[in-house]
C-alpha cells in the first residue's frame, strides 16, 4: 500500500514538473521576461499611426501579474470577471484583459505582436473596418492611459491549445464609446505634463497629480 502511494505521488510530481517545464522560457516570474514584456508594449506604443500625443509609458505591476496568474490557472479560456481584475497600487483601478491561446509555446514578443497586428482592421477615429475581425486586443495594447501591465501564462492539459497567455492592463482600456480613439492623436508627448521618453509620456515617481489625471481620463 505504501509503495502504491509513493508511486502515485511520484507520478503526480512528474506530471507537475513536466507541466512547469513547458513554461520555463515564458514564465513571468522571471524579471527578464517581465522587462521584455514591458519593452515590447512600449515599442509598439511608440509606433502607433497616427502618432499619439498622450501615450503613457508602460511599467510592470506585480498585483496585475498576480491577478493574471490567478485567472490563467483556472484554464477557463474566457474573459474573467471584473472583480478578478482590480488593483490597489499605485492606484485603485479596474483592469482590462487580453487573452492568447496556442498549441505550442510562444514567446511573449510574438503574443503581444499578434494583438497589435489587429491594427490592420482598425481605422483611427472610426473603429473596426471589418465586423468579422477583432480589434479590441490592439486597442487595449495602445490605450494611452493603460500604463500598468502584468501578465501570466499557464499550461492547460486536455485541449488543442494548452498554452494560455493573459495580460492585465490598468487602468482598463476599451471604454464604451471611446473604442475608436484609444489615444489622442498629435505630436508625440505634446499633451504630457511630465517628461517625454521615446515618444512616450513618462510618469514621474510620486506624482499623484499625474495618477489622478490618468483616472479621470479613463473613467470620464
Amino acid at each position: 500500500m505504501l509503495m502504491d502511494t509513493l508511486h502515485v505521488i511520484t507520478c503526480l510530481c512528474l506530471i507537475l514538473h513536466q507541466a512547469h517545464g513547458h513554461l520555463r522560457n515564458v514564465a513571468t516570474s522571471n524579471p527578464k521576461i517581465q522587462e521584455s514584456i514591458v519593452n515590447t508594449h512600449n515599442r509598439l506604443r511608440q509606433q502607433v499611426n497616427p502618432p499619439a500625443s498622450d501615450m503613457l509609458k508602460m511599467e510592470w505591476n506585480t498585483e496585475a501579474q498576480r491577478n493574471a496568474y490567478n485567472v490563467a490557472r483556472l484554464c477557463s479560456f474566457l474573459h474573467s470577471f471584473p472583480s478578478q481584475r482590480k488593483i490597489t497600487r499605485p492606484i485603485r483601478a479596474q483592469c482590462g484583459e487580453n487573452i492568447f491561446m496556442s498549441s505550442d509555446e510562444t514567446d511573449w514578443d510574438s503574443v503581444i505582436q499578434s494583438w497589435y497586428d489587429e491594427k490592420e482592421f482598425f481605422e483611427y477615429g472610426y473603429g473596426t473596418i471589418d465586423q468579422d475581425e477583432m480589434v479590441g486586443h490592439y486597442t487595449q495594447v495602445v490605450w494611452s492611459t493603460s500604463f500598468l501591465v502584468g501578465c501570466a501564462v499557464n499550461y492547460c492539459s486536455d485541449t488543442d491549445f494548452p498554452f494560455l497567455y493573459i495580460c492585465h492592463y490598468c487602468p482598463q482600456g476599451n471604454m464604451i464609446g471611446k473604442e475608436h480613439r484609444p489615444y489622442e492623436s498629435g505630436r508625440p508627448c505634446s499633451t504630457c505634463r511630465n517628461s517625454c521618453e521615446g515618444k512616450l509620456c513618462k510618469k514621474l515617481p510620486g506624482n499623484k497629480q499625474n495618477l489622478d489625471d490618468v483616472q479621470k481620463k479613463t473613467v470620464g
